[in-house]
C-alpha cells in the first residue's frame, strides 16, 4: 500500500486519473512518511496467521462472551465484523469506518452487507479507523455515500457517460456536512469520494 500511495504520488494522479492538488500531495507525503515509521516499528511484531476462513455467519462462545462472526465482501474480498451481543457492540474494521475508502472495494455489495446489520441491535460501533461510534448512525451514513456513488455511476454508465464527466458532475454537499468534522477529514473526502465513484463505475460498466 505505501508503495502504491508513493507511486500515486510520484504521477500526481489518483487512481481515477485526476491529478492531486499540491496541498493533497503534501498531505499524502506527510502521511506516507508516518506510515513508513509505524511499518518499521512494527517489523518485529510477530503475526498470527487463521487457522480457518469463515465462509458463513458463525458464533463462538469465548469465556462467556458470545462473539458474531460476519464475514462480508464489502471494503474488501473478505472483509470479517464481529458483533458482540452482550456488549451491543460491533466491530466494524474498515467496512464503518469515519471515512470509508471503496477504490478498491465493492460498492453494491458493501450496501448489501450494511443491510445485512439492520437486524443487529447496535449502541456501539468501533471501526478500523477514526472515533468510536455510538449507536447506528454512522452505518446509515456510509450506506448513503455508498447508494449516491452507485446510483450516480449506474446513472452516468447508462447514459455514456465518461467517469471524468461523472466526477465532475458528482454533488454530495450534504453528505460531506455530516461525514467531515475536522482536516483530516476533509482530506480524506476529497480523496476518496472520487476512486469510491470509480469502483462504482466499473462495477456500473462491467461486462
Amino acid at each position: 500500500a505505501i508503495e502504491e500511495a508513493r507511486g500515486r504520488v510520484a504521477t500526481g494522479k489518483r487512481r481515477s486519473g485526476e491529478p492531486f492538488t499540491e496541498a493533497e500531495l503534501a498531505a499524502a507525503r506527510a502521511e506516507i512518511n508516518a506510515a513508513n515509521d509505524g511499518l518499521t516499528k512494527m517489523r518485529d511484531t510477530p503475526l498470527v496467521p487463521p487457522t480457518r476462513a469463515v465462509a458463513a455467519r458463525e458464533t463462538l462462545e469465548i469465556g462467556g462472551v458470545s462473539l458474531q462472526l460476519i464475514p462480508v465482501s464489502a471494503h474488501t474480498d473478505g472483509d470479517l465484523l464481529v458483533y458482540v451481543a452482550g456488549a451491543r457492540a460491533l466491530i466494524s474494521g474498515d467496512v464503518v469506518d469515519a471515512l470509508p475508502f471503496a477504490g478498491h472495494g465493492h460498492p453494491s455489495a458493501w450496501i448489501a452487507a450494511l443491510d445485512q446489520l439492520k437486524a443487529l441491535d447496535v449502541a456501539v460501533v468501533l471501526p478500523g479507523h477514526g472515533p468510536v461510534f455510538r449507536g447506528r448512525d454512522q452505518l446509515d451514513r456510509v450506506r448513503r455515500l455508498l447508494v449516491a456513488l452507485v446510483e450516480h455511476a449506474r446513472a452516468g454508465a447508462a447514459a455514456g457517460e465518461s467517469l471524468e464527466a461523472l466526477q465532475a458532475s458528482l454533488s454530495l454537499d450534504e453528505l460531506r456536512a455530516e461525514l467531515v468534522r475536522d482536516d483530516t477529514d476533509a482530506r480524506a473526502f476529497t480523496r476518496f469520494v472520487p476512486e469510491g465513484l470509480a469502483a462504482a463505475y466499473r462495477e456500473a460498466t462491467a461486462p
